[in-house]
């Protein structure tokens, strides 16, 4: 495959797959592929809501990408029983809610080789946060939500905190303003959903409720805050 061409459907017990120069097999299940060689071109897990297992017996090639979804309950995953080499991109789209606790969900798993994974853009972004694709050893790669950032500033513990209590980051040096006191400057945002039907709020970029009334609205705040 090559030249943008477009392969959708299913392949199990493939013995060898070539995608080159932006061509794309667009999964519809789970796949298995003997030898799968990427370069430039690419393999997108079937649409957003779909989660589907891509096993490959040997990875090869260059430049290729990768094409999974989450919702941070399931997520699209690849797994290399053989060698895996070259340098890849992944592109994870996120869907559904923010997580609540920190996890790291399994992505990629290869036995042996020295291929190398990045997320594409950099981060998968879900509401006010994004997440990143972390190496774990030699062999795994990982979705980490306990390394999740807001706006580029790194989510700071007990004081990752919204206008609403779900959402926010603290950010900034401390400033001793002497005789033991000392403040913090800090920068929070949430984005709200409320409805003026079933008169729900919602925060996050997930919007759960299903009436027509709803309206959404970026609330910031930035100020300083005493730690003694």
């Amino acid at each position: 495959m090559q030249n943008q061409s477009t392969l959708t459907g299913r392949l199990d017990n493939v013995s060898q797959l070539t995608v080159n120069s932006d061509a794309r097999w667009v999964m519809v299940g789970d796949g298995n592929v003997a030898n799968l060689a990427l370069n430039g071109g690419g393999v997108q897990f079937g649409n957003p809501g779909e989660f589907f297992k891509l096993t490959v017996g040997n990875l090869s090639g260059e430049g290729g990408t990768f094409f999974m979804h989450t919702n941070f309950g399931q997520v699209d995953t690849l797994t290399v029983t053989g060698t895996a080499t070259g340098n890849h991109d992944v592109r994870i789209d996120a869907s559904g809610f923010e997580p609540v606790a920190a996890a790291s969900l399994p992505v990629i798993h290869i036995a042996d080789g020295d291929a190398k994974f990045s997320l594409l853009g950099g981060q998968v972004d879900l509401g006010a946060y994004s997440y990143d694709l972390i190496q774990q050893g030699n062999n795994d790669w990982f979705l980490n939500t306990a390394s999740r950032v807001i706006n580029g500033l790194a989510a700071d513990g007990d004081r990752a905190r919204s206008l609403l209590g779900k959402l926010g980051a603290t950010a900034g040096r401390d400033f001793n303003l002497g005789e033991g006191k000392v403040v913090q400057p800090y920068v929070r945002a949430a984005y709200v959903h409320g409805c003026v039907l079933c008169e729900s709020n919602m925060v996050g970029g997930a919007i759960r409720c299903p009436c027509p009334g709803v309206s959404s609205q970026a609330l910031w705040r930035a100020g300083v805050e005493g730690k003694n």
